[in-house]
């Protein structure tokens, strides 16, 4: 399930929460103004791995295949 973080921030705040999602390796892809709300949409390219909780309970069934990954 994918995440979403919306922000409502103070204005003198924008540069420092920028800096940190920045900071993550997020990349801001696009901008929309809708009802006079800025909306940045930032993005992760490389997402990291995560494990599949179902592989474990079918671990007999991979054999000798490395169970598969989800990018979170």
């Amino acid at each position: 399930m994918p995440k979403y973080n919306l922000y409502r921030i103070i204005p003198q705040q924008k540069d420092e929460l920028i800096a940190k999602i920045e900071s993550v390796g997020l990349e801001k892809i696009s901008s929309k103004t809708i009802n006079g709300f800025n909306l940045d949409f930032y993005f992760s390219k490389n997402p990291d791995e995560i494990d599949i909780w179902w592989t474990e309970v079918y671990k007999h069934f991979f054999n000798n295949i490395a169970p598969p990954k989800n990018k979170y």
